[in-house]
């Protein structure tokens, strides 16, 4: 259960057209044999987390692989109730 409130970014909405920023967010550079592949995920996660984080924001909530999550950088945000499987 919530012991606290989080201040979060939510990046999980649909940008298809609507924010490129956003778009690039969740695409991957690899490097196989010297060329640059991109593919759809996350570019610069690390980064905007850390731009998050270093002004006052608790967490991210993104869009994965058809649903959405959410990160929190702390863990005391929440109780963990024994036997319990109920998000509050």
């Amino acid at each position: 259960k919530a012991i606290k409130t989080a201040k979060m970014i939510d990046l999980s909405e649909e940008t298809k057209g609507k924010n490129s920023f956003i778009e690039h967010l969740r695409y991957s550079v690899e490097n196989d044999n010297d060329q640059i592949k991109i593919k759809k995920a996350y570019l610069l996660p690390n980064f905007v987390a850390s731009c998050c984080k270093r002004i006052g924001i608790d967490g991210i909530r993104y869009m994965s692989t058809g649903y959405k999550c959410c990160v929190l950088w702390d863990d005391d945000y929440f109780d963990i109730v024994k036997g319990s499987r109920e998000i509050i």
